[in-house]
Parts: C-alpha cells; sequence; structure tokens
C-alpha cells in the first residue's frame, strides 16, 4: 500500500488567461512526498474518500510530512482512498493561481491559495477524471504547503 498526502480540497484554479476551473468539493490535491509512484513535483487534483480515522503509515517520511502539514498527531490523521491518476493527458493551460482548503490543527486549517511566481502547465485526463499540475523538478512543496515556484 502506498502512502499519498492529500493537500487539500474545495479547489479552484486560475488560469493564465483569468479563466477559473472550480473542481468538486470531493476532489483533492493528490501528492505523492516521497517520489515513490509519482513524480513528487507533480500534483494530481482526483476525486477521494475517507474511509476511516485510524491510520497506520507506515512511510516514516509520509508520516513525518502529514503531521507537520497538518499540525496534528498521528493519531488524528485520516485514511482515504484515491484512484491514482494516468494518463492520457491533454494540455490545457498554465494556472497562475491555486486556491485550495485545508483541514488539521487550529493553527493550520483553513482557506489558502498560492500565486505561482510562474504559471504552470496544467494538463487534464483524457477521459475528464483527474487534473495534473506539473510544477518544475525543482519545487518545494512542503509542511508549509506550495513554497516554490
Amino acid at each position: 500500500m502506498v502512502s499519498l498526502l492529500i493537500r487539500g480540497s474545495l479547489i479552484k484554479l486560475q488560469l493564465e488567461n483569468g479563466r477559473v476551473i472550480e473542481l468538486p468539493d470531493s476532489w483533492g490535491l493528490v501528492h505523492d512526498v516521497s517520489g515513490s509512484i509519482l513524480h513528487r513535483c507533480d500534483l494530481f487534483i482526483a476525486p477521494y474518500s475517507i474511509v476511516d480515522n485510524r491510520v497506520s503509515i507506515k512511510d516514516s517520511n509520509v508520516k513525518k510530512a502529514a503531521k507537520a502539514y497538518f499540525g496534528v498527531k498521528e493519531s488524528e490523521l485520516l485514511t482515504g482512498t484515491v484512484e491514482i491518476p494516468t494518463g492520457p493527458w491533454q494540455y490545457i493551460n498554465n494556472v497562475s493561481v491555486v486556491y485550495y482548503g485545508k483541514k488539521g490543527s487550529k493553527r493550520k486549517k483553513g482557506l489558502y491559495h498560492h500565486d505561482f511566481e510562474f504559471p504552470v502547465p496544467l494538463y487534464k485526463q483524457k477521459d475528464g477524471k483527474a487534473y495534473r499540475l506539473a510544477l518544475p523538478d525543482a519545487c518545494i512543496v512542503n509542511h508549509r504547503g506550495f513554497v516554490w515556484p
């Protein structure tokens, strides 16, 4: 079993041309913190569901990242499921701002946005079930969220 982090939901993407894509509330920002199965600088936006509130994360890097990102103890982390999106992918436009809601401790939960230093490419799965936000290889996405670009 692979551990992925759902970094947020309530996602809106502001495209370079000014158009805004608003995703369903049940979709999340899916991130492979370790880069073990997905490119670590690709964030996928796809449907997910919460399964159980008792979680046992085997990967210590993912566990550490989740606790820091949400500001909670391991016992407060939730388990969910997400279908790992695959291609083929179709380029949509470049994203200049991402808006998202984050759960977690009183100090960490809330609505967030990140203005990209330069617009990043957005792809849509050909069957329409997911999006891929393709950040550059030197991206920084950590306990604070999106940092660079």
